[in-house]
C-alpha cells in the first residue's frame, strides 16, 4: 500500500462505521402501521418472519461480548471483544391464507473485533478488523416452516490499529470479499428450532472457494405462563470449502428477558471452536469463551 494513501484509508475506515450506524438506526426506528391480514400486501414490516440465527457469527443482529481467546491452542493474554450492529427487515410482504407469506427483505450488519491488552505496563485497546455485510433475502413462511433464499455481499477490512502496529503497507490477498447466494430451511415448533442450508459464492472471478454449509438448532424454554423470561441455548455449525470444510462450532446458553415479539434482551455464555470467522486470516484456528449481550432490533 502506498504510504501517501495510508491516511485516506484510515479516514475511510473511521467514516464507514459511522455512516452505517446512522443508516441502521434510521431504518430500525422507522415503523409501519400496516396490519398483517390474508390477501394483503404490507410494506416495510416492523419484523421479518425469519428470526436471525443467533449463533451464526455473521447473522445480521446486534450484540457485544468480552471473551478469553486462544489461537492454535495457545491462550492469548488479551481480552477479545466483539461488537456487531445489524438488523434484518421485511421491505414488502404478501400474506396468503393458511399462515403463509412471501417477503422480500434487507439485512445490513457490521462486525468489529477489538483486543484489550497490556504492553510494557501500558493499556492498549486496538481495533483489529471490521466486516461489512449487506444482503437481500427472499423468505417464504408456511406454518412451522421457513425457507430463505438470499444473496449477500461480505467484505473484510483491517482496523487502523492493527495495520499500524503490524506495519502493513502492502496489498495482501483477501478472500473475504465476495458475493454469495444461499438457501436455508428452518423448522420451528414449541420450544425448539432446527435449520440447515448451503451457500455458493457467485462472484465470477474470485480467489475464494465456492461452497459452504451450515446447520444447527436453538432451544427456547419459557419460565412461567407470561413468557417474559426463558432459558435459551443452541449450537451452530458452519463449514467452508475455503477452509477444507473443517467445521466451526459456536455453542452457548443463557437467559432471555422479555417477550420474543418485543425484541428481548439475551444474556449469553458462548464458546466458539474453529477457523476465525472474521477477517483476512480465516485460516487461523481459534477458540473463545465469554459472555455476550444480544439484541434483535429487527
Amino acid at each position: 500500500m502506498n504510504s501517501r494513501l495510508f491516511p485516506s484509508t484510515r479516514k475511510s475506515m473511521k467514516v464507514l462505521p459511522i455512516l452505517l450506524t446512522l443508516l441502521l438506526f434510521m431504518l430500525v426506528n422507522f415503523q409501519s402501521n400496516a396490519q398483517e391480514s390474508p390477501g394483503k400486501t404490507v410494506y416495510y414490516l416492523a419484523r421479518s418472519h425469519w428470526e436471525p440465527l443467533m449463533l451464526d457469527p455473521i447473522a445480521a443482529q446486534a450484540n457485544g461480548s468480552l471473551n478469553a481467546y486462544w489461537q492454535d491452542s495457545q491462550r492469548k493474554n488479551i481480552v477479545w471483544a466483539m461488537f456487531a450492529i445489524g438488523f434484518q427487515r421485511s421491505l414488502i410482504c404478501w400474506n396468503f391464507k393458511g399462515s403463509k407469506s412471501l417477503e422480500v427483505g434487507l439485512e445490513l450488519a457490521a462486525f468489529t473485533q477489538f483486543e484489550f491488552k497490556w504492553v510494557d505496563g501500558i493499556s492498549q485497546r486496538n481495533i483489529l478488523n471490521t466486516d461489512f455485510k449487506v444482503g437481500v433475502p427472499l423468505v417464504y413462511h408456511s406454518g412451522f416452516w421457513d425457507y430463505r433464499l438470499r444473496i449477500f455481499h461480505l467484505s473484510s477490512h483491517w482496523g487502523d490499529d492493527y495495520m499500524i502496529r503490524n506495519h502493513i503497507t502492502a496489498y495482501i490477498p483477501n478472500a473475504v470479499n465476495y458475493e454469495q447466494m444461499d438457501f436455508t430451511v428452518s423448522y420451528t415448533k414449541d420450544f425448539y428450532r432446527i435449520y440447515g442450508g448451503a451457500g455458493l459464492v457467485v462472484r465470477p472471478h474470485t480467489i475464494r472457494k465456492r461452497w459452504d454449509f451450515e446447520g444447527g438448532f436453538f432451544l427456547t424454554k419459557y419460565l412461567g405462563g407470561q413468557q417474559k423470561r426463558a432459558l435459551i441455548g443452541g449450537l451452530d455449525i458452519k463449514a467452508y470449502q475455503q477452509n477444507g470444510f473443517n467445521p466451526g462450532f459456536n455453542m452457548g446458553f443463557g437467559l432471555q428477558l422479555g417477550r420474543t415479539e418485543k425484541r428481548p434482551l439475551k444474556i449469553f455464555l458462548q464458546y466458539y471452536h474453529g477457523h476465525l470467522p472474521y477477517g483476512v486470516y480465516e485460516i487461523r484456528k481459534v477458540q473463545w469463551l465469554g459472555l455476550g449481550i444480544f439484541i434483535n432490533p429487527g
